[in-house]
């Protein structure tokens, strides 16, 4: 029912309830969480997952689905206890190993950062930089695009004027042997004191400790798992750590690159009094690669590519399958793209990245999870809503380059964006921001307003509209499901 009609999710969940109150098996349990999950019922999931590992502790897989729906949607508190358990019933399960292996060291890494960062703030408060960084590619997307970029005078250079900068990098021992010896980091140290937390050579072998433990099909799972977690807790760590000095964190990956003068313009906002300052990331493709070395690697090494010229790269570069009238739009529609003329492109996106946030403005426990510091975490942090700063365009910008960015899809088969479908794929990640990230217009523009610019704002929003009723009517079905009010 459910791959036959996606809409009508609700009667399949009722068909696999009964299933599940007739037969309770672990197959059914994770089929059921599964759909849970997929419908914004999170609560549900670990409910039903509970159930299902009390009376099935053995079942690898769902061990699998019960931890990784903790470590997202549970307690601290509940997500410890189960992986406890899990380390009792089976002292060699890897991926409970692995979650304690990180847990014995996140408090002493947050504690170990806030005392280095409480003696070096003097006066004005200190900027957490902080990024993980692991493997060869990453470590060299790490120092050509992330710190080549942070390095243009408007970023690194004239944050440190202002503030004192902590560059924080969690990493193996191997990468940070590479950096220290990295001329190309060093001017790094001009601006910023840097810290190394090192991850454990086990930690980053988690492929094969995954695979060899569950076999390569569950393994997969698993890997996938362990990759966030490490990449989670680099950013939860350092929040924990300014919170107490009343510090602003920026949490980035190590493939982006930031614009001229991003930075500057953060410190600028968050001296107005915002909590946080929230950016649409762009994915573009890798052909990009090419045009940032002809037209804006510097003598120095470093990139800088102002906020006019990022604008003109995402109006030449934006991938196809972002465009609303494309024939193979993306499955993942993170942005929804429309043209300008030739000169402009009007988005509106689904998602917002939190670029740089007053740590200490949220009561959020900033723990252990594999939820990565973005739009899930905004909704979780209950930061107040007239305390954040949404850029609006390419004013702060913050960009990926790679291969394939987030399509989701086979380009050879027709996609058409419709817009109850695009509001089907919003429920689930419903939260209290998504209607106000979707209706803000993102515009990127080498030209002054136009008509033209009338006529595409009028027609997304639409196109927003439609996407967003559909996607609050499942919300509004979910909401018996959410609640104990009679």
């Amino acid at each position: 029912m459910w791959a036959a009609n996606p809409h009508d999710v609700a009667h399949a969940i009722a068909k696999v309830e009964q299933s599940w109150a007739l037969h309770p098996c672990p197959e059914t349990a994770i089929q059921l969480g599964v759909m849970y999950d997929r419908t914004n019922r999170h609560q549900d999931s670990l409910t039903i997952y509970r159930q299902a590992f009390h009376a099935n502790p053995d079942h690898p897989r769902l061990r699998h689905e019960a931890g990784i729906t903790l470590l997202r949607h549970g307690t601290p508190h509940d997500t410890h206890t189960f992986f406890d358990s899990v380390r009792r019933l089976d002292p060699g399960d890897e991926f409970s190993r692995f979650y304690f292996e990180i847990r014995d060291n996140f408090d002493a890494w947050r504690s170990s950062l806030a005392s280095t960062v409480v003696q070096a703030a003097q006066g004005a408060a200190p900027y957490l930089v902080v990024c993980p960084v692991w493997g060869a590619a990453f470590a060299k997307d790490f120092i050509e695009l992330y710190c080549a970029s942070l390095l243009s005078p408007g970023n690194l250079p004239a944050l440190a004027k202002e503030h004192p900068v902590h560059f924080i990098v969690f990493c193996p021992a191997d990468i940070q042997e590479t950096l220290n010896g990295d001329p190309r980091f060093q001017p790094i140290l001009n601006y910023a004191s840097v810290h190394f937390v090192n991850y454990s050579s086990e930690l980053i072998g988690y492929d094969s400790r995954m695979d060899r433990y569950y076999g390569k099909e569950l393994g997969l799972y698993y890997r996938r798992s362990c990759k966030f977690l490490l990449m989670s807790t680099a950013h939860y760590v350092a929040l924990g750590a300014a919170r107490d000095v009343n510090g602003y964190v920026i949490p980035l990956g190590a493939d982006v690159l930031l614009s001229d003068g991003s930075l500057a313009e953060i410190a600028h906002i968050m001296k107005s009094g915002t909590d946080v300052v929230l950016v649409t990331g762009i994915r573009l493709g890798e052909e990009v690669r090419g045009v940032l070395e002809k037209s804006h690697r510097q003598e120095d090494g470093t990139l800088r590519i102002s906020a006019s010229q990022t604008a003109e790269l995402y109006i030449q570069h934006m991938p196809g399958d972002f465009f609303v009238h494309s024939e193979h739009f993306a499955s993942m529609p993170i942005y929804l793209c429309w043209k300008v003329g030739s000169t402009g492109v009007l988005v509106h996106s689904t998602h917002y990245h939190p670029t740089c946030i007053r740590a200490a403005a949220s009561s959020h426990p900033y723990e252990i999870t594999i939820d990565p510091v973005d739009s899930r975490f905004m909704d979780r942090a209950g930061f107040p809503s007239n305390r954040l700063h949404y850029i609006q365009d390419s004013s702060i910008s913050v960009f990926g380059v790679e291969v394939e960015p987030l399509m989701g899809h086979d380009r050879n088969s027709s996609n058409l964006m419709v817009p109850g479908d695009v509001g089907l794929w919003l429920s689930g990640l419903w939260g209290d921001l998504r209607a106000t990230y979707l209706r803000l217009p993102i515009r990127f523009s080498v030209k002054s307003h136009s008509n033209e610019w009338d006529r595409a704002e009028t027609e997304a929003l639409v196109v927003v509209e439609k996407i967003l009723s559909t996607a609050m009517d499942f919300e509004r079905r979910n909401a018996p499901y959410k609640t104990w009010r009679l």
